[in-house]
Parts: structure tokens; C-alpha cells; sequence
């Protein structure tokens, strides 16, 4: 997932499509991936509201 996100950081695309797979498979998985899922939807979202300004 975090390699996923760094590697958004050069291709747009991969951004929206990773907060999608996160925002689909959060509810039925593991204690460790709804943490990591939650942290990089918030690092995601984090991105998106700072590139507006």
C-alpha cells in the first residue's frame, strides 16, 4: 500500500485508484490493513487538499 502510494506521487492515477481498492476491502480485513488502509487515505487526501492551493 505505501509503495503504492509513493508510487502515485509521479502518476495521478494511481492516487484515485488505491483510495478505491482501500475504501472497498477496509471492512473485511485485518486489524493491520484498516490501520495502514486509514493512514494512507488520509496521507491521499492529505495530497489532494494541499495540490488545490
Amino acid at each position: 500500500m505505501e509503495m503504492l502510494y509513493l508510487f502515485g506521487e509521479n502518476y495521478d492515477w494511481v492516487h484515485t485508484e488505491l483510495q478505491l481498492i482501500i475504501q472497498q476491502n477496509i471492512l473485511n480485513e485485518s486489524a493491520a490493513y484498516k490501520a495502514r488502509g486509514k493512514k494512507i487515505l488520509s496521507w491521499i487526501n492529505k495530497n489532494k487538499y494541499s495540490n488545490l492551493g
